[in-house]
């Protein structure tokens, strides 16, 4: 009998996303395959590691229009807004440029998003 080589897990990806990967990973001058994982796992240790850091706070969402994100504060039973003014992110709650829900923004990479109007390019 022979021995079946193990088939390593697959998963479907969007095809314009596919696109963008290749060509970074290309121009890191990675496998497809390295890049990915190693996007996978630097985006499940960052949740760990926020989980740790600011385990009273989270991330609830974008606003529709892209001008703002949700984090919430389940310390403070309420939810904080951080926005662009200025060019600077900028908190509601505390109304500072510097503050533990903008560390929390910082971290995550959806704050990337906000007031993009562009679409990503390769």
């Amino acid at each position: 009998m022979s021995e079946r080589k193990k088939r390593l897990p697959t998963v479907a990806i969007e095809q314009e996303i596919y696109a963008l990967a290749k060509d970074h990973a290309e121009a890191k001058g990675i496998p497809l395959v390295k890049f990915v994982n190693d996007m996978l796992l630097l985006n499940i240790e960052k949740d760990r590691f926020l989980r740790a850091y600011a385990p009273k706070l989270s991330f609830n969402g974008i606003a529709s229009d892209g001008s703002s994100l949700f984090i919430r504060d389940e310390r403070l039973d309420r939810t904080a807004q951080v926005f662009l003014r200025d060019g600077h992110l900028y908190c509601d709650v505390d109304n500072r440029q510097d503050c533990e829900h903008i560390h929390f923004a910082l971290a995550l990479p959806e704050v990337a998003r906000l007031n993009l109007k562009k679409p990503l390019k390769k």
